[in-house]
């Protein structure tokens, strides 16, 4: 591996990444139900819990964009999962949010 290249290659980016993700129609992975609580926290920490509260996207498309920068990132199969822990969890500071 050559120096300032990384793991990920010389032209990762995450907006190329998100399109990959977007793109893409592989099946969740069998475990993530475990983990789309852990994904929500990150997009409610990011938005409604913030120091200044804003509404995310919570669009399918949102959250995989949103979490295109984790080291394992959210699938589009994967997104309605993090939307429903996302709400059963924080969807009440959304009404504070606006």
């Amino acid at each position: 591996m050559q120096f300032g290249i990384g793991l990920l290659g010389a032209g990762w980016t995450i907006e190329g990444a998100a399109a990959r993700l977007l793109a893409g129609d592989t099946p969740p992975s069998p475990n993530f139900h475990l983990h789309a609580a852990k994904y929500a926290g990150k997009i409610a920490k990011e938005t409604v819990l913030s120091d200044y509260p804003s509404l995310p996207d919570l669009t399918n498309e949102g959250i995989v964009r949103r979490c295109a920068g984790c080291s394992r990132p959210v699938r589009m199969s994967e997104a309605r999962l993090v939307r429903d822990a996302f709400m059963i969890e924080y969807g009440v500071h959304l009404e504070y949010a606006a």
